[in-house]
Formats: C-alpha cells, structure tokens, sequence
C-alpha cells in the first residue's frame, strides 16, 4: 500500500506544469541529439549540466531521465531512415527497419520503433519501481566471468543473427575486438597496440567508429547502385499520416509476448553496469529471432526484430537507474552523469540547510 500511495504521489507530482515542462523539454532536447549521429544523450546532458543546478531535484531527474530515454528511441529515426544508427543500440533497428524502408515501408517501422520504445520504457519503469530493491542484489552475484559471458553471448548473436553471412560477421566482430583493444587496459595502466602515438593510447570512441563505417558503407552502396539522389517530393507525397501508426494485425502478429520479453530482457541487462543498451538489443533480437515463426524476414524486413531491439534498449534506461539509485553505481555513461547531477544538487541543498541553521 506504501509503494502504490508513493506512486500515485511520484505521478502526481510528475503531472504538475513545471516539472511536465522540463520532460517535454528533455524529451525533444533528447530526440534531437539521439537523431544526429554522434550527438548522443550523454553529449545532450553534459552540455545541459549547468542548467540543471538551478533546479530542484525532481525537475532535474526528471529531465535527465527524458533526455536519456528519448535519445535512446530516436536513434532509430536515422538508423531506418538511412541506415546510419543514431546510437550503437540501434544497430540490429537499422539492419530490419531500413530493409523495410527500402521496400517502401519506412513510416511503418518508425511505428513500430516507437511503439516498442514506448512499451519498453514503461515497462522498465514500472520494473524499476517494484522491483530496484531485488534486482539490485541479483546483480551482486554476477561478477567478472557472467559479464564475460554476456558479452561473448552478444558476440556469438551478432554471428548467428547473419546466416547467410556468419564468415564475414564473425571477421567483423573479431575486428571490433581488436580495435576495442587499442588504448591503455581498463584492468592495468599498461598500453596497447598503440604504436607510439599518443592519440591511440586512449583508445578509439566507439560512437565514431559505428558513424564512419555505417555512413561510409552506405554511401559506398548508393553510389554503386545510383541511388544517391532521390525524388524526395514523390515518396513525401506517397506517405500518409496513417502510415506511421502500426496496424492492429501487425501487433497481433507480434504478439504481446514479445513486447513483454524483450522489455525484461532490456531491464535485466541494464541492471548489470556496462552493459548498455547495445548489448539489450542484441539479445532481445537473437532471442525474438530463435522463438520467431517468421524467421525468414529477419535481416530483410522484420517488423518484430525492430519491436524486440527497440523495446530492449529503452527499457534497459530503466534498469541502469536501479545500480545507481541503490549502490550509488551508474551502469552506463549517462547515469554516471546523473549521478553527478543529483550529487551536486544534494550538495547545494546541504549548504542551504547549513546556513539557514
């Protein structure tokens, strides 16, 4: 009865005007920076830190929170639309949802990346409010060897998930492992593979990496199949309103299920810290894919693996708040930066308190 008088009190004040309007700010700061490539929602928050000290605590979690979600769902936009993901989590949207956009169904997979990223972070956030306390002393118990094995399961999903090609993206995932090995190791101060120069020694960013190799792929595709230049007039007026909201037979075809799976999945994972949303997509889709009954339109147009991907990272924003919120822990950079807000504010209103005393 106490946590269900604490929501009604949290939802509450949520619906009061100022703190409404600092989440439709975040919500719109954060789609903007998740749907250019390489502004992600960590850039978003760090840039927006002084902002948030002129704030109560509740305002500046709350916009915090909006910016992190929503820059999660929007990388999506530019992964369907041109095949570039806006944030590594939204590689396997951009594998299924440009497929789809090439055949003419762009609008439809920006639904349903939107309907699953709406599922997926109410669900986690309902997670995050029953069960912080629990899921946070799961996440004790798994240590160096399970996070190994999470992320070699990633790994194997990233093969698997391209049958047709499991040679090249086995080639390819043992090339991103030699390129996260460039740089001074997390575990001794000891640098690799960084040939004498001093830029290496910290290692190469993933957010760039994923940006040049996605834009630089694709436009090395256009221009072969001379594509580069399109009628944007003629497809703007074949797309209609009613396009972007998903039919009530595709949902069906989905199923329920999948929404629910890969929201749990996506929480779970974002408990563990390091994870990350990339990691929550991965699995959810292997997972979406291995269960399917329509296996064969995964890798050219799978409406479900955009739901399972986008329902995974969003809810994952959930998870990563309860290692924080519990342990003090950010499980990924922006909550590491959330962290850091709400210290400050703390901080300030112990000054306060001081003073008036």
């Amino acid at each position: 009865m106490d946590m269900f008088s604490a929501f009604i009190s949290s939802f509450a004040t949520i619906l009061q005007p100022e703190v409404l309007a600092y989440m439709i700010s975040g919500f719109l700061i954060g789609t903007f920076f998740g749907a250019m490539p390489g502004l992600t929602s960590v850039l978003a928050i760090a840039l927006l830190l002084p902002i948030t000290y002129s704030l109560d605590v509740v305002s500046a979690l709350v916009m915090c929170s909006s910016i992190f979600m929503a820059g999660m769902y929007s990388g999506s936009i530019t992964a369907i639309t041109i095949n570039i993901p806006g944030a590594p989590s939204s590689v396997m949207t951009a594998v299924e949802g440009n497929a789809l956009m090439k055949k003419g169904y762009g609008a439809n997979a920006l639904g349903h990346a939107a309907l699953g990223s709406m599922v997926g972070g109410v669900i986690g956030v309902l997670l995050l409010v029953c069960l912080a306390p629990v899921t946070a002393k799961l996440s004790l118990y798994i240590q160096t060897p399970g996070k190994f094995s999470l992320i070699l399961f990633s790994l194997i999903v990233i093969v698997i998930s391209h049958k047709k090609f499991i040679i090249r993206a086995a080639i390819a995932s043992l090339m991103g492992i030699m390129i996260a090995s460039v740089g001074i190791d997390v575990m001794q101060p000891i640098s690799r593979f960084d040939f004498g120069t001093e830029a290496l020694m910290e290692g190469i960013d993933m957010m760039p990496l994923i940006i040049g190799v996605f834009a630089i792929s694709e436009i090395i595709y256009q221009t072969q199949v001379g594509k580069m230049r399109l009628d944007v007039g003629d497809a703007a007026k074949q797309i209609k309103r009613r396009d972007f909201f998903p039919k009530l037979s595709e949902i069906k075809t989905i199923g329920l299920w999948t929404y629910l799976k890969s929201s749990v999945i996506g929480y779970m994972v974002g408990v563990l810290p390091g994870a990350g949303g990339s990691v929550a997509a991965f699995i959810s889709y292997a997972d979406a894919k291995r269960r399917s009954k329509n296996k064969e339109e995964y890798g050219s147009g799978s409406r479900e693996g955009i739901v399972a991907a986008e329902s995974a990272n969003n809810s994952m924003c959930g998870g990563a708040f309860v290692p924080m919120l519990v342990f003090g822990i950010p499980g990924d950079p922006t909550t590491a930066i959330v962290l850091g807000v709400l210290m400050i504010l703390n901080s300030d209103n112990k000054c306060d308190t001081a003073n008036q005393v």
